[in-house]
């Protein structure tokens, strides 16, 4: 059986991380933005995943090629804008290549290969999908029949109610995403979430 795909959209590194312009500068955000998407998508490769990085910046692109990934171009036309087309033309991608995916956050700052690991092998385990919810009800990573994406402000509801027998998975490694000062706290206080000091310093 053929690796499954990891589909990881990526944002612009310039642009990344906003929401923590309070508490951090725009040189300390790109940095940090960039860190941890590597951290996520190495996790899962190391874990085992074939890792396709879907973006529609060229300065991510040319990053994840270095780092030996596969690029999927965002096609907004097709696939509509936002996370919700990069994760559809992530999976139709993957489909074509007749390979299983899963749908997973870049920003998973305490991600470990072992947690990456649970995560594929919970999809191996199922047809009928895999969820794991972020800490404020959205989705961090999605496998399955999902008829349509519907990230934004509770996505992990909206993505259960079309996979109702999908495995739900909570885990701090997997549900803390990196959007708010508060879930900056979250990771610093977290015994897997010492390297991010080196980052932020």
């Amino acid at each position: 059986m053929s690796a499954p795909w990891a589909i990881v959209p990526v944002k612009a590194f310039g642009v990344a991380k906003q929401r923590l312009s309070t508490v951090l500068n725009a040189e300390q955000r790109s940095r940090l933005g960039k860190a941890v998407a590597a951290r996520t998508i190495d996790a899962f490769a190391t874990a085992g995943a074939h890792v396709a990085v879907v973006t529609a910046d060229r300065d991510v692109e040319r990053w994840a090629q270095r780092r030996g990934y596969q690029v999927v171009a965002e096609h907004s036309a097709m696939y509509g804008a936002g996370l919700n087309g990069a994760v559809a033309v992530g999976r139709a991608t993957a489909t074509i290549a007749f390979s299983r995916w899963v749908a997973v956050h870049a920003d998973l700052p305490l991600i470990t290969v072992a947690s990456a690991r649970v995560a594929l092998e919970a999809v191996d385990m199922t047809h009928h999908g895999v969820i794991v919810p972020s800490r404020d009800g959205g989705t961090n990573l999605l496998s399955g029949p999902v008829v349509s994406f519907r990230y934004g402000p509770g996505s992990f509801a909206l993505h259960h109610r079309q996979m109702p027998l999908a495995d739900v998975l909570v885990s701090p490694n997997l549900s803390i995403d990196l959007d708010s000062p508060s879930d900056l706290a979250a990771v610093r206080r977290h015994s897997d979430g010492a390297w991010i000091e080196d980052i932020i310093r």
